[in-house]
């Protein structure tokens, strides 16, 4: 009874989160504030802006030790995040190629740009056909031997009337192209900081994937 009693109460709370509540209206119900709460006030004098911050009301989680947990925000930048690389960033690298197919449209494009769009959009077309059927193996690339000596032979993609060839790195270099070029906004990470490890993880596994082309597959549409 307890357990659907807390499932409901979840379900509760989604809902309102759907519809516009925030953390810090949950917080406003059940904070506190430095003035009423002795390890809130302690925590006050520990904060440090830019680095460990305390708001007006917060939580306190008292243990069976003598003392409590406090919550509070730890300010953590790009850098920490990047040093860790990408294998482990917490990151699906497929997720993040996944965010590069979301369609784009430019404003009154001219002749060039029309043309450039045009193969962008093949590009397109081609990862999301990738992901759908590879998005493990190129996760798992970086678990891979080492990249063939052998160089890579350009994939052939048929879309409709035009057909172009193309390295899979280089499809995914423009695509990131695009997306830092007109500043499309990612979920998560700062987007600055999602380019970043995708042109790390280009740099370190791009051959690779090139190289790996006839275990993936040629598709034709």
């Amino acid at each position: 009874m307890e357990q659907d009693c807390t499932k409901d109460l979840r379900e509760a709370l989604r809902a309102l989160k759907d519809q516009g509540l925030m953390f810090s209206d949950v917080i406003a119900v059940y904070g506190q504030t430095p003035e009423e709460d002795p390890y809130l006030m302690a925590a006050k004098l520990a904060s440090k802006d830019g680095d460990l911050e305390l708001d007006d009301q917060s939580i306190v989680s008292r243990g069976d030790d003598r003392g409590a947990y406090v919550l509070m925000w730890k300010w953590i930048d790009d850098e920490q995040v990047l040093a860790r690389g990408y294998r482990n960033s917490g990151y699906r690298i497929s997720d993040l190629l996944d965010r590069l197919t979301s369609p784009m449209e430019t404003d009154q494009p001219t002749i060039e740009q029309r043309a450039q769009e045009k193969r962008l959009s093949i590009y397109v077309a081609w990862l999301e056909d990738t992901l759908s059927n590879f998005s493990d193996e190129i996760d798992w690339l970086a678990l891979q031997p080492e990249t063939p000596s052998e160089p890579p032979v350009p994939l052939q993609w048929d879309a409709g009337d035009e057909s172009i060839r193309f390295l899979p790195s280089e499809a995914i270099a423009a695509l990131q192209d695009r997306y830092e070029r007109d500043e499309q906004p990612f979920t998560g990470l700062s987007s600055w900081a999602q380019s970043a490890l995708l042109r790390e993880w280009l740099k370190a596994e791009g051959p690779k994937l090139d190289a790996s082309l006839t275990a993936f597959g040629t598709r034709e549409r």
